[in-house]
C-alpha cells in the first residue's frame, strides 16, 4: 500500500465498482481535505494511484 494504489485494486478491496472509486467529486474531496494525494506512474502516465498522506493515514 505505500506505493500507492490504483482505482481497480481499491474497488476490489471495497467490493465497488471502480466507477465508484474515481468519480471526480469523490477524489476531488479527499484530495481538497488533504486525505490522498494523486499521483501518475512514470512508465504509463495513464496510470494514476492514489496514495494516503499523513494525513488520511491518521
Amino acid at each position: 500500500m505505500n506505493g500507492g494504489m490504483k482505482a481497480t485494486e481499491i474497488a476490489g478491496f471495497f467490493s465497488v465498482t471502480p466507477g465508484a472509486v474515481t468519480s471526480t467529486s469523490m477524489c476531488d474531496k479527499l484530495e481538497k481535505l488533504d486525505l490522498i494525494q494523486r499521483v501518475r506512474e512514470s512508465e504509463d502516465r495513464r496510470v494514476v494511484k492514489m496514495n494516503l498522506t499523513e494525513n488520511g493515514e491518521k
